[in-house]
């Protein structure tokens, strides 16, 4: 994750960011993050508008969606836990993207158990990139390979040299698109 965020350009597509962690360790996670990248990651935790290249990693333990405000914007804002055993929830962040039609890639990583396959998938119904972890480069690959189940036609992605279509695609500028 760190070599992926140190190589998106600043001012370009943001980042949201849920990585499975209870709330007590998202805060130096994102410092961790801050760190290694040399981009400022924000750790959020309450309703929150979503900035041109703002890396945001959600507060652990809870669910978050992402909602349309007056004028366009976008913000991701805290919700009720969802059923799933991991949270934040990366499914439920992607499928509220794809409900409320906002312009979303999936990234899926290496991980434990399935979420993100129903989000991602749900992201690729509605029309959108939809990056996986190749499972081979994966510490856990089970995130991934949930993912690529659900989505056989999911990009593959190497941490350690991206496609050239994700580094194009994380180099939008909105409203320069």
């Amino acid at each position: 994750l760190a070599v992926l965020l140190k190589s998106a350009p600043a001012n370009a597509l943001p980042w949201v960011i849920a990585q499975h962690m209870p709330a007590d360790g998202t805060s130096a996670f994102a410092a961790h993050l801050a760190d290694v990248s040399g981009r400022d990651v924000t750790e959020i935790s309450g309703q929150t508008r979503i900035q041109s290249g703002g890396i945001h990693l959600l507060r652990g333990g809870g669910d978050f969606e992402l909602v349309r405000m007056p004028a366009g914007a976008i913000a991701v804002r805290p919700c009720a836990l969802t059923a799933s055993p991991f949270h934040p929830s990366a499914d439920h962040l992607m499928q509220s993207a794809a409900k409320a039609g906002i312009a979303a890639a999936a990234l899926v990583l290496s991980g434990m158990g399935a979420d993100g396959a129903q989000g991602a998938f749900a992201l690729a119904t509605a029309g959108n990139p939809v990056y996986v972890q190749d499972p081979a480069t994966c510490v856990v690959p089970g995130m991934p390979g949930a993912a690529l189940e659900r989505l056989p036609s999911a990009l593959r992605l190497d941490p350690a040299q991206p496609p050239l279509s994700f580094t194009r695609l994380c180099s939008i500028r909105p409203g320069r698109e």
